[in-house]
């Protein structure tokens, strides 16, 4: 699993995703139920949502990954479900390249009991402003000249490429990419917006 130096967890985090891995053996991460903090430890009227996908099929899978929170991707993961790190993972939308990745691999299982404290770190951010935060030189994430002026053009390759490599079958590729082609753009547009509201 991945820790951030500034969050939190309930101290039964860890055993909790654990035991639930160990009684799923068709998943493949599990998570805590996230609740923002401040930078004082104090809560924050901020929800982030989660989700489950015991018993759903790969497609559902696959859509609840690409529409929900990125939070799932500070859970305990199955280490055989990761996918190759030789390949670069450094880009614009990595987390829901992972999460999409895990969620054609198996289930998705939210530990209700055990809470995940996430910290706002940062001040509120507009579309404009996270752009400019994955340019700078201390994120290394837009990186090269055709990514700062596009920075989110790998993104859709990456998804693509990880369904089209993904071990399903034929028509199972081919249903999922029918539906992702054009909910891309709609993703898009609905992120500008949330941002702005922010």
């Amino acid at each position: 699993m991945w820790a951030a130096g500034h969050d939190k967890w309930s101290t039964n985090l860890i055993s909790q995703c654990i035991k639930l891995l160990n009684q799923t053996p068709n998943a493949s991460i599990a998570f805590g139920t996230p609740v923002w903090i401040g930078e004082k430890g104090e809560h924050i009227n901020k929800i982030s949502g989660w989700y489950d996908t015991r018993g759903c099929n790969i497609v559902v899978r696959f859509f609840s990954a690409f529409w929900g929170s990125m939070n799932p991707i500070l859970g305990v993961i199955r280490r055989k479900h990761l996918p190759d790190f030789t390949n670069n993972y450094n880009f614009v939308g990595t987390d829901l390249v992972l999460l999409t990745n895990l969620a054609l691999k198996g289930e998705f299982i939210h530990a209700a009991d055990a809470i995940f404290f996430r910290r706002q770190n940062r001040p509120a951010e507009n579309y404009q402003d996270k752009l400019n935060r994955y340019k700078n030189s201390d994120t290394q994430i837009a990186n090269t000249f055709f990514s700062k002026l596009f920075p989110l053009t790998k993104l859709p390759v990456e998804l693509l490429r990880t369904v089209l490599q993904a071990e399903i079958s034929l028509s199972e590729k081919i249903f999922i990419i029918t539906i992702l082609i054009p909910s891309l753009p709609i993703k898009y547009v609905l992120g500008r917006k949330d941002n702005k509201r922010t």
